[in-house]
């Protein structure tokens, strides 16, 4: 299985940088009211949706579609959305596909997809047509002045150190792709874990392409740290995980953190019981906290598209998929000129406390960077510096913070 490592690609390009898709308009998101009527105000969503791909990925689409069948079936808009769906196989010239996609259909946005290249943005750019991306990963999501993401992989990784101090951790190793990601995560999680008086060992690093994970389990073990970070592909987070099980890792002792974006619910599934233990850091409620309000309407609205509820079409980048439809519905309320132009003004002048609508995110502000005094993170457009962490229990997540807390500050766990 070819695996395209997510974590790399973005850090290659925010380094460097700072297959033709097979698009059309989606049969999901329907309008869900026959009177909602006149032409269709477009939103493209791009993500990989070749099956049996280690990129495979439907969730923000799912959930792009739920929102948009919500909000036609009382015609908010006066006229109903539809969901432009576009694969970008993972590919650059996918996601380059996907922005030609985008100025050729008219769409008002392109909004939450995950693109695993921000090629789109170079396209999409030159019409001003605004990104709304589930998870901002890339240079160019991160600077484009009409980008406004949902989720950040680096609130993510920055929390990856509060996680570890919240535990109670003393020395922590980062299971770390080779190449640029080593020195470009490592200047991240210096600053944060330093500041938090917590010893950094040297990285376990793998090669991107690696498989068997048994080498690299073995080394994370035998550095003594009692906490281990994990940034890898799905595929693989599930094979280290079984390795880690397999040298008799007791997980109450050393904590193995993963992030939602890698150890997302299907590699919960894949585990089984396996994962029990394991911490998460999530840049959004988790689909299996059912007591928030957000998640208790995002999976009524997946169910009232006929979505089965599993770990592959309910995620973390599906809640944000979601979400982000729901925020251009509710800040294009009342307007009579649906255009590119006319979402960036709203979403540029957007209250203060408009993301109290939106339980099942972060408090964002779209205006203002969410970590000013990071001389690494202040230039990109990154919106939250709130997470939820929690642990893995009966394979559920279970929250261990009361809503969210700060990336870049301990606080006390449950």
């Amino acid at each position: 299985m070819h695996i395209r490592p997510r974590w790399l690609t973005l850090v290659v390009v925010l380094a460097l940088a700072l297959s033709a898709a097979a698009c059309g308009s989606s049969s999901g998101g329907g309008s869900g009211n026959a009177s909602c009527q006149g032409s269709p105000i477009k939103i493209l969503t791009n993500t990989d949706l070749d099956t049996g791909a280690s990129t495979y990925n439907p969730a923000p689409l799912y959930g792009a579609q739920a929102a948009a069948k919500a909000i036609n079936a009382t015609c908010g808009l006066g006229r109903p959305i539809e969901i432009v769906q576009c694969n970008s196989h993972s590919t650059a010239q996918g996601s380059t596909t996907c922005g030609q996609t985008a100025v050729s259909e008219k769409v008002l946005a392109v909004a939450g997809g995950l693109a695993f290249s921000d090629n789109y943005i170079s396209v999409i750019a030159k019409q001003n047509i605004p990104a709304l991306p589930a998870l901002g990963e890339f240079a160019q999501e991160f600077s484009y002045q009409h980008s406004f993401p949902i989720d950040s992989g680096m609130t993510q990784l920055t929390a990856y150190a509060v996680a570890a101090a919240n535990l109670g951790a003393k020395k922590v190793v980062l299971l770390n792709f080779q190449g640029p990601t080593a020195s470009f995560f490592d200047s991240i999680l210096d600053r944060a874990e330093s500041s938090l008086g917590l010893e950094k060992l040297p990285d376990v690093l793998f090669p991107p392409t690696a498989t068997d994970m048994t080498a690299y389990a073995t080394q994370a073990v035998s550095s003594g740290a009692d906490a281990i970070q994990v940034i890898a592909n799905p595929p693989q987070v599930v094979n280290f995980v079984k390795q880690l099980r397999s040298q008799g890792v007791d997980f109450t002792k050393t904590k193995v953190i993963v992030s939602g974006l890698d150890a997302q619910p299907s590699v919960i599934e894949q585990l089984g019981p396996q994962a029990d233990g394991l911490y998460q850091v999530l840049g959004t409620a988790s689909p299996d906290d059912t007591a928030n309000p957000g998640i208790q309407q995002y999976l009524s609205d997946l169910k009232a598209n006929g979505t089965t509820i599993n770990g592959v079409n309910a995620s973390e980048l599906g809640v944000a998929g979601w979400t982000a439809i729901k925020i251009i519905a509710d800040a294009m309320k009342g307007a009579t000129t649906f255009t590119p132009e006319e979402l960036i003004k709203r979403l540029n002048s957007l209250p203060a406390d408009f993301h109290t609508a939106y339980p099942a995110v972060p408090p964002f502000n779209f205006s203002t960077n969410a970590f000013p005094d990071n001389p690494m993170l202040s230039k990109m457009r990154i919106f939250s510096n709130l997470v939820s962490i929690g642990r893995i229990q009966d394979t559920k997540f279970v929250p261990l913070t009361k809503g969210y807390i700060r990336a870049d500050q301990k606080t006390a766990l449950n």
